[in-house]
């Protein structure tokens, strides 16, 4: 049964915020897909009923990395159509937005052989999520004019989040003063706001319970309910130490995590680095054996059963990631290549010929000394604890295998 909206203060304390914007013409979402844009997403469409509001625009904004799991990429499509076909039905007019990197993780790390992400070099954060969010909403407000922008972001999810929030908020920080949930936002036209800026997690679950038999959202209680202190995103993520969120799905999912694993384990060592001579470090991008080690880990992930549709990518180029990896002739595959990085500034020293990344082989050296580096990954200790195998070492012979 719905929660009552006049019994619960936390959906009160919501509505007044939207109330403050009530006047506003075009409302944007920010919908990754998780609980909190999902529970955002509801509010909404309930202010709006309960508020007879009529002739707003509302744009869900969903940014799909290529890199997400594919049972939480599948629940966030079926959602949107469902959230924007009531919308539509309220006399309002509802649009999804899909969003998607210029260039993917796997264009970005085998390609151009950028290194795993750390908190001091955060390219993934720009490329795969902040840069397609910001395009989407530049052409929304040339087409549409002023927006306001709805996050789902929460002080309480974690220590940095409410620090950051507490930066960059504006107005009164007060509970009762709508303004206290309006946030500093960069871009011209765009007011920016957290709704649920002061909800806990099991305020959220809660408001979700209670919306069961109205929205199919069983899928974020059938994955994410299992462990509600998981963070969810790109299952490269290599900005947390462990991947919390893998271990709510079926293992067959795990090889993904011992992939993680090696992207990490790779980057740090520097037999896998080429050199430069420049910067606080020596190191540069991932080598030639680097890179193709990520590119032959793809295949055998492939190989078990998990489709990483990120590999059907296709920018200006007629032929997907995949094929240009494994199936094309060198010289088309090269010419694709140097299409799709066209606007790169350091082509020549970036880009490896597709036949020299092929021709890598992986000795039982490299073997050795990977599996040794990755003994002191504490994210490998827990895929252990929760496997019925040793997925990282069967990945890394794999490999091996396939580089022979």
């Amino acid at each position: 049964m719905s929660l009552r909206l006049s019994e619960d203060p936390k959906v009160h304390e919501t509505f007044n915020v939207f109330d403050s914007l009530k006047d506003r013409k075009n409302y944007v979402i920010a919908f990754s897909g998780g609980k909190d844009s999902t529970t955002l997403s509801i509010l909404f469409y309930e202010w709006l009923i309960s508020r007879n509001q009529k002739g707003k625009h509302v744009f869900f904004v969903h940014n799909d990395t290529e890199s997400e799991y594919d049972v939480l990429e599948d629940y966030a499509i079926n959602f949107l159509h469902e959230i924007c076909e009531k919308i539509n039905e309220s006399g309002n007019l509802c649009i999804n937005y899909i969003t998607k990197p210029k260039g993917n993780f796997y264009w970005k790390s085998i390609f151009l052989g950028y290194v795993a992400p750390t908190t001091s070099f955060r390219w993934c954060i720009y490329d795969l999520k902040v840069s397609p969010n910001k395009r989407s909403l530049k052409n929304l407000i040339k087409k549409y004019g002023d927006l306001v922008l709805f996050t789902g972001h929460r002080e309480n999810e974690s220590i940095a989040r409410k620090v950051t929030m507490k930066k960059y908020s504006c107005g009164l920080d007060s509970m009762d003063c709508a303004s206290a949930f309006y946030l500093n936002v960069s871009m011209k036209n765009v007011i920016k706001v957290a709704p649920i800026r002061k909800w806990d997690l099991e305020d959220v679950w809660k408001y979700l319970r209670s919306k069961r038999g109205e929205f199919n959202i069983d899928t974020l209680f059938d994955v994410m309910y299992k462990n509600t202190s998981s963070r969810w995103g790109c299952w490269h993520c290599t900005l947390v130490k462990v991947q919390k969120s893998v271990y709510n799905l079926d293992e067959k999912y795990f090889p993904l995590e011992a992939l993680r694993i090696l992207y990490r384990t790779i980057s740090d060592l520097e037999r896998f680095r080429l050199r430069k001579d420049w910067g606080y470090s020596k190191l540069g991008a991932l080598s030639p054996k680097g890179r193709a080690i990520l590119m032959y880990g793809t295949k055998v992930i492939e190989n078990i059963g998990i489709k990483l549709y990120g590999l059907d990518f296709k920018l200006e180029g007629t032929h997907s990631l995949r094929e240009i990896m494994f199936e094309l002739d060198e010289d088309i595959a090269d010419r694709e290549v140097m299409t799709i990085a066209k606007e790169l500034k350091s082509k020549t020293s970036r880009i490896i010929p597709i036949g020299v990344l092929r021709g890598q082989r992986m000795t039982k050296t490299d073997e050795e000394v990977i599996l040794h580096m990755a003994e002191s990954n504490v994210s490998l200790n827990v895929l252990k604890i929760h496997s019925t195998k040793d997925h990282f070492k069967d990945l890394v012979h794999n490999i091996r295998n396939e580089m022979s």
